[in-house]
């Protein structure tokens, strides 16, 4: 089962570890800046979600399209999109709070963008991740400030959307 080495697992998360840390550091090192300049915001998310459109097209894996093979690993664009999602809301709410001093004014592209995210990723299907997302732009609106009745009505929202979803 595991292709004649018992390590096999160990190996792949230990070269995991190694990479992230890579990752991490580069992240660290690099100027903070870099990260609210709009080319690379943007350039981030789209890259992320075309990527994670791209896995839909792919032959599924244990009945889900979540994964793209890149030689000896798989990535999941999704969990990336994460990432790029937090940046690119982080960005919007404190572009639109900067501007007019009030965060409810990035409400519509805040929702769009975590919304179109989401659905992509239930298409795969991922409800896990999806939620996941939609909790990452109710925490960035609540940190920004946003007022506790839009909170209200976002939960009257998904009263629907979660029956059509536990019905499917």
């Amino acid at each position: 089962e595991t292709s004649g080495n018992p390590y096999r697992y160990l190996v792949k998360q230990i070269a995991a570890l190694v990479l992230g840390g890579i990752a991490a550091f580069a992240v660290y090192r690099t100027d903070y800046r870099l990260f609210g300049r709009p080319w690379v915001v943007y350039g981030a998310y789209g890259a992320t979600l075309g990527l994670t459109i791209f896995a839909l097209f792919r032959p599924p894996i244990n009945g889900a399209r979540r994964w793209i093979p890149l030689g000896l690993t798989m990535l999941q664009p999704s969990e990336l999109l994460k990432v790029a999602l937090v940046l690119l809301l982080a960005h919007q709410l404190a572009r639109k709070s900067e501007k007019a001093g009030d965060p409810e004014r990035a409400l519509v592209p805040v929702l769009v963008f975590s919304g179109l995210a989401a659905v992509t990723v239930v298409l795969q299907p991922d409800l896990g991740t999806a939620v996941c997302y939609v909790m990452l732009c109710a925490v960035l609106l609540w940190l920004a400030g946003a007022r506790a009745r839009w909170f209200a009505f976002g939960a009257l929202a998904m009263i629907p959307l979660l029956a059509a979803l536990m019905l499917s």
